[in-house]
């Protein structure tokens, strides 16, 4: 195997990590540059008890934080591997109530699932929904394509 072949999974691996945190930290600044948009967003879902209101305030906070660090971190080798794992899972968690809200949506408006549209919350607006679970699909394979082929970092 000549040494081009072998460093290319590295470079595949390089690009889609910088591709991939780019677009969590392009996330994370679309709800850190307006929290109150992002909050009702949230409450939209009807999956937080309205009460106490700190426990939705500080999912609020704290998933801009999260991607945030995330996205930096698929930057970051030593962190790649956990990274890419924590956002696939963070990715199929938020796909998931995406899809039930779309659900929701398309039984009370009566519209075919593919018309069904509304600001998930993730930072892009009002989009599609077949267009936002394609988009989240791929972030979900890349996520989980790094996340099991980087190479375990040891300290």
């Amino acid at each position: 195997m000549s040494e081009t072949t072998q460093r290319l999974p590295t470079v595949n691996q390089n690009v889609l990590s910088l591709a991939l945190g780019g677009v969590f930290i392009w996330f994370a600044f679309q709800k850190l540059g307006s929290p109150v948009d992002f909050l009702k967003a949230i409450r939209e879902y009807e999956i937080l008890p309205p009460s106490p209101v700190f426990l939705t305030n500080g999912v609020g906070i704290w998933i801009p934080w999260l991607e945030l660090f995330a996205g930096v971190a698929l930057w970051i080798p030593r962190f790649r591997k956990a990274s890419a794992w924590v956002m696939a899972c963070f990715l199929v968690v938020f796909t998931a109530a995406v899809l039930f809200r779309a659900l929701e949506e398309q039984a009370r408006q009566g519209i075919a699932f593919c018309e069904v549209a509304f600001d998930c919350g993730c930072g892009t607006g009002v989009t599609l929904i077949c267009t936002k679970l394609a988009e989240n699909a791929v972030l979900i394979a890349t996520s989980w394509y790094l996340a099991i082929r980087t190479p375990a970092q040891t300290p």
